[in-house]
């Protein structure tokens, strides 16, 4: 049975610490553990896990505060609007149906924190991303703007990707 729930931060840690075991070389997931976890605990994110048996098998965030330093688009945060990111399942639970479960109880969440309007971005090629946030009704496109990922290691030049922002309406 699929368990969901909000992330604590040792949660988060335990989470964060497997990507950047199953990414070496890429000091960008070094950086965005450090930031997540520090907008967590200062309230500017809410990260959301579903657990199996104990092992966190899929993971969602929603950004709940312009004050938070990972968010680029400052705009699309306010009382009532949230932005979602960090959409991961692990490979092998994909396909299950885990992620829907783990989506709707994070948008139940927001509703009784207030949220009206939910938004997230998808780069261009994610053509299969793309279906299924259109499947859980993100169809309103917002316009589309760059992003900047840190570097992957030391001494090369940061990532600019372009990304196309969508909302809905809760």
């Amino acid at each position: 049975m699929v368990k969901c729930k909000v992330a604590t931060i040792q949660e988060m840690e335990q989470k964060w610490n497997y990507e950047i075991q199953n990414h070496p070389n890429d000091n960008r997931w070094i950086i965005w553990k450090e930031t997540a976890i520090n907008n967590a605990k200062n309230g500017n994110r809410v990260c959301f896990h579903a657990l199996l048996d104990g092992e966190i098998i899929a993971e969602c965030t929603a950004i709940v505060s312009k004050e938070d330093t990972g968010l680029e688009n400052k705009e699309f945060v306010d009382d009532t609007s949230f932005y979602l990111e960090a959409f991961r399942v692990v490979k092998k639970y994909e396909g299950q149906g885990y992620f829907s479960k783990l989506y709707r109880f994070m948008e139940e969440f927001l509703i009784k924190r207030g949220a009206k309007r939910l938004i997230l971005g998808v780069e261009p090629t994610e053509t299969r991303n793309m279906q299924i946030y259109i499947h859980y009704g993100f169809t309103n496109f917002l316009c589309t703007k760059k992003e900047t990922y840190p570097p992957r290691t030391e001494g090369e030049s940061p990532e600019e990707i372009t990304v196309n922002y969508y909302s809905k309406e809760i």
